[in-house]
Order: C-alpha cells, then structure tokens, then sequence
C-alpha cells in the first residue's frame, strides 16, 4: 500500500512539474509551413501594469497558465505577460518574424531571452508613435535576427485599455508578404466597391436630389472610416505622429457608423411618414446616445466609453434587422431588401466575432467577413435604392413625359463609370504585368524576363547577322559586406549598382536584369567587342567611384565584370553566351577582382553607338 501510494505522488509530482514547463515549439518547421501559430503553446500570467521583463523572469513557473488556444482575454486593467519557448532558432532566425496580428494594442512589450538573459527587446503600441514600430507595418513585426542559440524563449507584455487578444504566430518574410499582399488586394477591392457604390449613388443624387442618399453617402463615408481605423490603416498614413488622435478616432469611428446608419435607416424606410412614434424616439435616442459618447470619449476613460460604444453599435445593427422585418412585413418592397442587407452584414459581423473569441477556427472568410459584409450590405442597400428609384421614375413617367429623359441622362452617366472604370482596370493590369517582370529589390528586369529577352535577341541576332554583347557583372566580396553591415545596408548596395548599370545601359534596345543574388547581367544588342569593353569599363568605374555609407562608414564597392561579344553563329547557342561569360568573370576574380575580362568571336558588323 506504502509502495501504490509513493508511486503515486511521484505521478502527480512529475506531472505537475511538466505542466509548468514552457512547451517548446520547433520553429524549424517554419521553413516548410511559412507560418507557425504560437497561440496553441502560449502561457500566460497577469502583472501589475507597467511591470518589465526582469519583473517577468524573476516569476516562479507556477505563475504561468496555459492558454489552451485562447486568443481573447477581455477588457483587463492589469498587464497580462504571454511566453513561448521555440526551438531549431539557428536555421530560421534571420528570415524569421514575430507577428502580433491585431492593430489595436496601447503598450507592447516583446523580449527575446535566451538562458535566462535578454537578447534584444522592443516596445510598441498605439500609445507610441508609428514609428517606434521595427516594422512599418500596421500589424506588429518584430524581427528575430538577434537570436543566435538553439532555442529562445519569447516573451510579450500587452497593457491596453481595450480588449486583449493574442493572434501571434511566427511567419518567413515571404510568407508575411504574401500576405500583405493578399490584405492589400483585399482592401483594394473593399475600397473600390465602396468608392463605386459612393459615385454612383452621389450621381444619383445629383439627379433626383433625394436627402435619403445624403445619408447614405455619409453611412459609406463612416463606415470605409471605421474600418480604416480598426484596421489601422488610419494610424500608418493619416495621423502615425499623434497616438492621441488615433486612440480617440476609435471612439468617435465606433460612433459615427451607427449613428449614421440609424440616420440612415430612418431616412430611408420614411420613418418621419410611415414609422411608429416608438421607432422615430427609440432612433432619436440612438443617436443622442453616439453624440454624446463621441464628446464623453474626450473626458472619460477610454475603456468605458468603448465598450459602451460597442454596445449600442451592436444595438443598432439588430435595430437595422427589426425596422427592415417590421416594415417589410406591413408591404414596403425596399423594407425587405433593407433587411436583407442587415442581415447578411449581422452574419458576417458574428463570424468576425466568434473568430476574435476563438470560438472558430480562424479562416480567410472569417478575417474579411467584416469587408466582405460591409461590402454586401453596401450592394444588397444600392439594390434597394435602385428598386426604390424605379418606383418613382415609373410615379414619374405617369406623370410626366420628362422622366425618360431623365433615365437616359442616368444611363448615359453609368455607361461613362463603367467605361472609366474599365480603363483603370486596363491600367492597373498594365501595372501589374510591368511588376511581374521587375525585380522587387533593385527595379530592374528579373532573371525571367532576361531569359525571354535573351532568347529573342539571339535569335534576330542570328537571322541578321549582328553581334551580340553580354556582360555578367558580380559584385565583389559581397558576403563580407553583409555580415559586415548587415543585410540591409547590402541590399542598398544592390540598389545603387542596379542604377548605376540602368544608367551606363541607356538604350532602348539594352536590358539590365538581376541574374541572381549580388549577380546582375546586361546585353547590349549590336554592340562588338570594343564597344562592349567600353560600356564594361565604364560601368566597372561607375560603381568603384559609388559614395556609400553605413553608420559614418564609408563602405566602397567593386564589381568583377566577365564579357563576350560575338556573331551567334560563332555559338552553339545562347547558353554557350553566357557560359563564356561566366568563365570570363570567373578569370576577373581570379585576377584579384574589379577587372574586366572579355573575349570575342566573330567581328560585328553593327556600329556602336558612342557614348
């Protein structure tokens, strides 16, 4: 019996023990997933506000709790500290970011400890200026090229006046472009529905001079603001110096959309005409309510004010849905489109909502349901202003002859959006077709593009018999550069060398593309050997004479340039170009670097032109 109960108590203690431990996640998988959640192994634990990280680790690891996944902690007023442990640090770290993906926290503290010591800590918030961040990003970044060792432990101190919630994950740099750019394309067409559904009903008033599309004008103004403001999109450009400001444009966007939509509501379901005298007091008193939280926002403090705000902004979308099912169901036709458009925006906005709980499982749906909502509601209310305005151009015509006149000048303006629209989406695509072709880094051509231009070149080359000129330009001792200044000085090195080349290649006809790395390749079509040295030299002195610098450092840089320039039919074929162009630079480097080594075939018989 001594024995079953000693055995036991070692359980439960070995097992108590490991509840306390940090989990480890391997972040190495990171290379294969592109992005790793945190929020499943997270601990947490409250402090009193204002605590640092020395506060922190001199904790006892039972004051840490497991999350258990959970991603929304309510409106607290003490700080809450949140630790992960990651392994498999040392082949990930450079390229690796820590992602708090919410634009809405007042103080974060992030600490990167490694045996028990302090690598490298950041603080960020709303409450700092924009640029305080590491990242110019509207979510918060934090970079984990300081992490040298095996495994870090990572620790994240929020202090808001708002709701805490943790979405943290760990993401490749790639993989957080990607998406960013799947957020930009999504507000891209978020503000194109809205600023189309803006101009065309703006039209519409302009013709039929009805207040109600006064209102409506205004709700989509209110609600493209508030969704700029809790995306943060208003912080990064239109105030990131005044973290007063932005904290109190939550409160006044929180009140200014439904205000306007109530307004709006009334306005448009003639509530002044048809409605109920409870409807008309119940709306009057919604919008005394936003007034006076709008003004009480500047006194009072902010976390009342908001969730007071939230509240009664919640309030007025079901009071949307009832006034929609109520006057729908006494036969007004726009009344059942009205009700329709809040419902669908209700759906959307409980996903949005359940998702921040952690009640469902995060999904693309789930981040844009509130644009995508928003965006349905703002088309269901266009299609309802559209049924109501053939009611009264049909009242019109019955009426008086003046009204097909009236149609045709609408259609006309709509045919003029449309074809408008239509020409920036061609611009855009041209745009986009010019971005594929570029390199992001440096601006000029990519390795793909050069491929297809060297294919096309060498073949006209070898139909008309002129030269064809390759250089293959390597920047020297680039590795040393970067472990020496770091990456991002070495990526502005590349920079100026692809400027410098863009600028000694000034034709039409010549292509400067980045071949791959600290590797950039320029073809010159028509140019022979003694033209092509000259173009190689003075792009190899170009780029000696650069004036760089690095924290007070002048830093100088030279290039080892390999070049052929022949006939295409002295080749084989095109790969036979630039394999003699890399044995070329090959014999550069090996004649001490910042040389030029050509080599040519047969005479060109196209001139070069001076330069």
């Amino acid at each position: 019996m001594r024995r079953w109960l000693t055995a036991l108590c070692l359980c439960l203690a070995s097992s108590f023990c490991l509840a306390q431990t940090i989990p480890v996640q391997d972040a190495s998988t990171l290379l294969q997933t592109g992005t790793l959640p945190l929020n499943p192994d997270l601990q947490y634990t409250r402090m009193p506000a204002g605590s640092s990280i020395a506060d922190v680790l001199g904790l006892a690891s039972d004051a840490w709790l497991p999350s258990n996944g959970n991603r929304n902690y309510g409106y607290q007023a003490d700080a809450f500290w949140f630790r992960a442990r990651l392994s498999g640090m040392v082949d990930i770290a450079e390229g690796a970011l820590l992602r708090l993906n919410l634009p809405h926290h007042d103080t974060i503290r992030v600490a990167l400890v490694a045996d028990g010591k302090p690598l490298r800590q950041f603080t960020v918030g709303d409450a700092l200026p924009f640029a305080a961040r590491p990242f110019l990003e509207t979510v918060f970044l934090f970079p984990l090229d300081a992490v040298q060792s095996a495994s870090v432990d990572v620790y994240i101190g929020i202090e808001t006046t708002g709701a805490i919630i943790t979405p943290v994950d760990l993401m490749t740099r790639q993989a957080f472009d990607q998406d960013d750019k799947r957020d930009v394309m999504a507000l891209a067409a978020f503000y194109g529905v809205m600023t189309v559904m803006f101009l065309y009903n703006l039209i519409i008033y302009l013709v039929v001079r009805d207040r109600a599309y006064l209102y409506y004008l205004a709700y989509l103004v209110s609600l493209v603001f508030m969704l700029s403001v809790m995306k943060g999109v208003a912080f990064r450009y239109l105030w990131p110096d005044m973290p007063l400001i932005n904290a109190y444009s939550v409160i006044f966007a929180t009140c200014l959309m439904p205000m306007a939509a109530v307004l709006f509501a009334r306005r448009f379901l003639n509530l002044a005409v048809s409605g109920s005298s409870f409807d008309n007091r119940l709306v009057n008193v919604l919008v005394a309510i936003y007034a006076l939280l709008m003004v009480a926002g500047l006194f009072l403090p902010y976390a009342l004010v908001v969730r007071t705000g939230l509240f009664f902004s919640t309030l007025a979308v079901f009071l949307g849905f009832y006034l929609g099912i109520k006057y729908s169901l006494r036969g007004i036709r726009a009344a059942r489109i009205f009700a329709s458009a809040w419902f669908v925006y209700l759906l959307f906005l409980s996903l949005f909502i359940l998702e921040s709980a952690g009640l469902i499982q995060p999904s693309l749906l789930t981040r844009y349901a509130v644009e995508i909502g928003s965006a349905l509601e703002v088309v269901l209310l266009s299609l309802g202003f559209a049924d109501r305005l053939n009611q009264e151009k049909q009242q019109r015509l019955r009426a008086q002859s003046q009204a097909l006149q009236v149609h045709r000048s609408l259609n006309e303006e709509l045919e003029s959006m449309v074809q408008a629209r239509t020409e920036e989406l061609e611009e855009a695509n041209r745009q986009l077709k010019r971005l594929s072709i570029s390199d992001g880094l440096t601006g000029v051509y990519n390795r793909r593009h050069f491929d297809e231009q060297l294919e096309i070149e060498y073949q006209r080359a070898l139909r008309n018999g002129d030269s064809l000129c390759l250089l293959l330009i390597d920047a020297d001792h680039f590795k040393k550069i970067n472990d020496t200044y770091g990456h991002g000085f070495g990526d502005e090195c590349l920079k100026a060398m692809a400027l410098t080349l863009d600028q000694c290649a000034h034709r039409p006809t010549d292509i400067v593309a980045r071949y791959g790395g600290e590797e950039f390749v320029v073809l010159l079509p028509g140019v022979n050997l003694p033209g092509g040295k000259i173009v190689a030299e003075n792009i190899r002195s170009q780029i000696e004479s650069l004036s760089l610098n690095s924290q007070g450092h002048a830093v100088a840089i030279t290039v080892s340039i390999g070049l052929i320039a022949c006939s295409p039919h002295c080749l084989h074929d095109k790969h036979e170009l630039l394999a003699i162009a890399d044995d070329n630079l090959y014999a550069a480097k090996a004649a001490g670097r910042n040389e030029v080594k050509a080599s040519g075939g047969v005479p060109s018989r196209a001139l070069v032109r001076p330069r």
